[in-house]
């Protein structure tokens, strides 16, 4: 099992010398924005630069103002950005100057199970082999969660069908 910690994960994407991005128009209001105390991310479709503050804002991002119909699912394709880049930058000549920086940034920001030396064999697998495309099931229903909030569900068929085609490569 591998966690992200998000209180500390802008420190290990500073460490990297950031992330870029390239999507549409978002504008968020974290916790209410700048205004209330919150993080205002204000970003013009095309491709941007971000420091850890901002690419873990838009890693959060449930409601962007610029397109109010996103879902959940537009998250996940904006967390999903998010990693690859930062994957292909691990794997630039240029993240060889900062391996120091990164190497002490990682532990806090990665939560796992997994042994140091299990981790590394992960990554570096990922680094040779590289990674599928990433698939997101599609929801096919909603939930009330616990704090009131809307949750979506994917069918039990659905998860079946998708741990079978995992399961056989």
């Amino acid at each position: 099992m591998v966690e992200v910690n998000f209180e500390n994960f802008p420190a290990l994407i500073d460490a990297m010398g950031g992330v870029t991005y390239t999507g549409g128009c978002i504008v968020l209001l974290l916790d209410g924005g700048f205004s209330r105390g919150g993080y205002t991310l204000r970003l013009r479709a095309g491709t941007h630069p971000l420091n850890g503050k901002q690419a873990v804002a838009l890693a959060r991002t449930r409601e962007n103002l610029c397109a109010t119909n996103e879902t959940d699912i537009q998250r996940e394709e904006h967390q999903q950005a998010l990693f690859n880049d930062m994957k292909s930058r691990l794997l630039s000549p240029s993240s060889f100057l900062r391996l120091p920086l990164i190497a002490w940034n990682a532990p806090p920001a990665i939560i796992s199970d997994m042994s140091g030396p299990t981790l590394l064999g992960m990554f570096a697998a990922l680094a040779v082999s590289g990674t599928p495309p990433t698939r997101v099931l599609r929801p096919t229903g909603t939930i009330t969660l616990p704090d009131g909030e809307d949750g979506l569900t994917v069918s039990a068929e659905d998860r079946r069908a998708a741990v079978a085609q995992f399961m056989s490569g």
